[in-house]
């Protein structure tokens, strides 16, 4: 039975796979080394940025009516074995529950779980307190500076390179918004992107640098980017946490509900195991 809030799923979830869609177009364009690929399976889509990322997964499974599952992990499977790479496959708690099972016959190990929020698009409730900090919107020629700063801030304060390298992928994605919260010294302390799909807009990519954190920048920009997608007359927010985090806290308070729970299922032990990156 398809409900209200499955069907929004199936949107919120076949937009994450048009994203890496784009991205693997886009990064082609800017770079004709790039070794990445994407393959389409009926909405969702399989994700290869380079063997051993953790970016390998797969999206958007199991809210289309294709008959035969079986032959979709098999054309996934193919898919990264030729590129001798592990992979995951994230499943929506609101997708086919067959998925599951399928993935557990053929060997597929449960990993994370992470949790998809939504908030609808109405009235907004008062922002956060003011914070000594300015929040600005930075175009195509910053994106750099920008995947810079998310790197540093995902971390310990240091960009590692390979996250710093999809995150600038995912920044040149036409119709991504980027934003920076600057300190009265115009340095970078946080930083957030959004994407806009059909009725939502996906809120992502929020990270504070660790010598700013705990002071409400993270809390400001998603109320920033609220007021944004409301102005742009869409109907849902979205934003995905890991469990029992302090973005998970800050969403809540924002008046955000849980709209589902996605599960990691790692590639099967006889995949290609010299790579890295899902031990």
């Amino acid at each position: 039975m398809q409900t209200p809030r499955r069907t929004l799923a199936a949107e919120i979830e076949h937009a994450e796979a048009d994203g890496n869609r784009r991205l693997t177009e886009h990064q082609r364009l800017a770079d004709a080394d790039y070794a990445g690929d994407f393959l389409s399976l009926d909405g969702a889509g399989a994700l290869f940025c380079f063997p051993g990322s953790d970016m390998n997964y797969v999206s958007g499974l199991g809210f289309d009516q294709r008959p035969d599952l079986s032959l979709t992990f098999d054309q996934i499977d193919a898919f990264y074995r030729t590129r001798q790479s592990l992979w995951t496959i994230d499943v929506s708690s609101l997708a086919d529950p067959e998925i599951v099972g399928l993935a557990s016959q053929r060997g597929y190990r449960p990993g994370p779980s992470a949790h998809m929020w939504g908030k609808r698009l109405g009235r907004l409730d008062s922002p956060p307190s003011a914070i000594p900090f300015q929040i600005v919107e930075v175009g195509p020629d910053a994106s750099h500076k920008w995947a810079h700063t998310a790197a540093r801030g995902f971390g310990d304060g240091i960009a590692e390179p390979a996250a710093e390298q999809i995150l600038l992928g995912f920044a040149r994605v036409p119709g991504t918004r980027l934003y920076v919260a600057l300190d009265r010294d115009g340095a970078a302390a946080a930083s957030a992107a959004m994407a806009f799909g059909p009725q939502h807009a996906k809120l992502f990519s929020g990270s504070t640098l660790p010598a700013f954190r705990g002071r409400g920048i993270q809390s400001a920009l998603l109320h920033h980017r609220l007021k944004e997608a409301q102005a742009w007359g869409l109907g849902w927010a979205i934003v995905q946490t890991d469990p029992n985090t302090t973005s998970e806290r800050n969403v809540e308070r924002l008046g955000f509900d849980l709209l589902y729970t996605k599960q990691t299922l790692k590639s099967p032990p006889a995949a290609p195991q010299n790579q890295g990156g899902f031990s």
